[in-house]
């Protein structure tokens, strides 16, 4: 059985295990990543994660305990030494899970996000949330069908997305010759009808957003809305794109398990766009945009991934 999650309880740690290496990992992953993004920003359910851990924890087989580490390695050296022992938690594939216990599953998510929202729910809003349950779970059929290789993911944790659109930055990042629009479009779609005012693909894909709204005969208008008043102080569209760029950037190396070669790929990365963006004329803009790519590019390389998140608060 592959080793998918690693997850701290109240009184004890767990691996999570699963069937179908790859596929379970992203499927399971990314069911949490879509409703948990849209359960906190939309209806201020933070941690939406921590009640699935616990449902699949408690629907789970236990099989004893084992050693383990909090970093992956694609080699054991000789000195390895784990950190601790955890119990070994055994799914079904997240195909069969669903069949079991989807249900409940939905009742209980359901449940969670009505009663920890501080927003008072209309029955029109608990019809959305169950619909966007549902929405999820395909999606991440999806995107486990389409990212799932098990030769290629080597290791896909369970991160606190805090949005949908940087667990599908992040699956873009992992493999580039997918585009998340052709696999998930449908449900992108859909979820943006509902939650317009969270789910904001035309700002993480741009014109790509609306180029593909329009080969599925949509006019992209519909989804522009009116424009909102200026506001005294405003973050521009390119600062906000550098800021989800480099958001992405780091959720990318989270669910490649900080590999040499995602790091390797994320500095290219950056490189590039700080080299792009320097051959061009100065605004103040453009100087922020820089600096926070330098910013990333520098804690990339000395390994401090963990004040990337700062970029969050900006």
């Amino acid at each position: 059985m592959p080793h998918t999650h690693l997850h701290w309880g109240e009184d004890k740690e767990y691996i999570l295990t699963a069937e179908k290496k790859g596929y379970d990992e992203v499927a399971y992953d990314a069911f949490i990543g879509i409703l948990g993004g849209i359960a906190s920003w939309k209806y201020g359910v933070g941690k939406l994660y921590e009640k699935y851990r616990q449902i699949l924890v408690e629907k789970g087989h236990k099989d004893g305990e084992a050693y383990t580490t909090l970093d992956p390695v694609k080699k054991v050296p000789r000195d390895y030494e784990p950190n601790f022992k955890a119990v070994v938690v055994q799914l079904p594939s997240f195909d069969e899970f669903i069949k079991r216990h989807g249900n409940s599953l939905k009742a209980a998510l359901m449940q969670e996000i009505m009663a920890k929202s501080p927003k008072r729910m209309s029955e029109d809003e608990e019809k959305k949330i169950e619909r966007t349950i549902e929405i999820a779970i395909d999606a991440a059929r999806k995107l486990a069908e389409a990212y799932g290789d098990p030769e290629k993911i080597m290791y896909v944790g369970m991160t606190e997305i805090d949005h949908a659109k940087h667990a599908l930055d992040a699956l873009e990042y992992i493999n580039p010759e997918k585009d998340p629009l052709e696999v998930i479009g449908d449900h992108i779609i859909e979820l943006k009808k509902m939650h317009p005012e969270v789910v904001k693909p035309e700002i993480v894909y741009g014109d790509r957003w609306y180029e593909f709204l329009k080969k599925k005969g949509i006019d992209p208008e519909v989804f522009r809305g009116k424009k909102k008043p200026k506001a005294v102080k405003s973050v521009s569209p390119d600062l906000e794109k550098a800021k989800l760029e480099v958001l992405s950037v780091l959720n990318g190396l989270e669910f490649a398990g900080f590999s040499d070669d995602a790091k390797a790929k994320a500095i290219e990365k950056l490189s590039a766009r700080i080299a792009e963006l320097s051959s061009g004329g100065l605004t103040p803009e453009r100087v922020f945009e820089i600096g926070l790519y330098a910013f990333a590019l520098e804690m990339i390389k000395t390994g401090t991934f963990e004040r990337l998140r700062e970029v969050e608060k900006l």
